[in-house]
């Protein structure tokens, strides 16, 4: 067993969360670890868009109200030192701090419900046809509120750009029962004969970015404002969601993104370079399914025996 108290205590100079051992920092919106996650994160979409090929889709946005709903109320005292002004949030104004961050923590479940009350109608008008979410990023706005981009992918034979142009109306219609804006911004999206799924995900890649840690604000709302499913378990921020129906086609997520990288660093680049996708496959369901690390020599099981870590992680092949 590991002794935790025996490590010196050690915390990120970058975002101040305590470091385990001598791992650095693994907050996922930590500074210095923002520009691999959001750099994996946009790996991954574009890997797994790519596999709805030529289906239809439809993609839009949905931004929170302006400055004549709660949460969209201007924080006057921010931006007060500059006089009378039209407040923008791009020329530094931010909404108030308490309203926007309840947004913040309450808006992934606002869009789970529009997106639930949206495909009820869509099933009730046509049938049985298959919509399924894509993909959706969140960005903050910087006024300090979330909104998030949405792709959607639609099969429904010859009816395809029927059910289109009914769920965009649907959508634009049942957004203000859900907090969403309805202006001249709110909502958008593309031709669905122009654009696919491979062009969506190049268009919300950019969105990937690295900012400047302005999403740890986002996740912080959420652990104090979301509270609990009805299971009890606590809400969290995800800021891109890509459909399980994808990843399970392609076997591109961020975890094997982290298995990858780990696997480059024990055996080296030569050697995984010359691994075949299906052998990439094998070693990922080996540490999916038994807990276990592929590593190619006995020295480093040794190694991690003599730094008082389990061994039972590691198995040489």
């Amino acid at each position: 067993m590991v002794d935790v108290d025996q490590w010196e205590r050690r915390f990120c100079e970058h975002c101040g969360r305590r470091l385990f051992e001598e791992f650095r920092c693994q907050f996922r919106f930590c500074p210095s670890r923002i520009r691999l996650y959001f750099g994996d994160q946009a790996k991954v979409l574009r890997v797994n868009l790519a596999v709805w090929r030529d289906r239809p889709i439809t993609m839009f946005s949905l931004t929170a109200g302006g400055a004549d709903t709660p949460h969209g109320r201007w924080d006057t005292r921010r931006c007060a030192h500059r006089g009378p002004h039209k407040h923008s949030g791009p020329a530094g104004c931010r909404v108030r701090r308490l309203e926007g961050a309840v947004w913040n923590a309450k808006a992934p479940e606002h869009w789970g419900k529009l997106r639930d009350a949206v495909y009820s109608q869509v099933r009730r008008r046509y049938g049985k046809v298959r919509v399924v979410i894509l993909g959706v990023v969140w960005q903050l706005q910087s006024r300090g509120l979330l909104h998030a981009h949405v792709v959607v992918g639609f099969e429904a034979g010859g009816l395809g750009e029927d059910v289109i142009a009914f769920y965009r109306r649907s959508m634009r219609k049942l957004m203000p029962e859900y907090r969403f804006a309805r202006g001249r911004y709110g909502f958008h999206g593309g031709r669905t004969n122009r654009f696919g799924a491979r062009d969506a995900a190049n268009y919300l890649a950019p969105y990937l970015s690295p900012d400047d840690g302005s999403l740890a604000e986002a996740v912080e709302d959420m652990r104090q404002f979301a509270g609990t499913r009805e299971d009890g378990t606590r809400r969290s921020f995800r800021p891109v969601y890509v459909s399980p129906s994808l990843t399970k086609t392609t076997g591109c997520t961020m975890a094997f993104l982290r298995f990858r990288r780990w696997v480059y660093a024990v055996w080296g680049k030569a050697l995984a370079n010359a691994m075949t996708p299906g052998e990439w496959r094998r070693f990922w369901e080996l540490r999916k399914q038994f807990g276990v690390v592929p590593t190619t020599d006995r020295s480093r099981s040794e190694r991690r025996r003599h730094a008082g870590r389990p061994e039972c992680e590691v198995v040489s092949l």
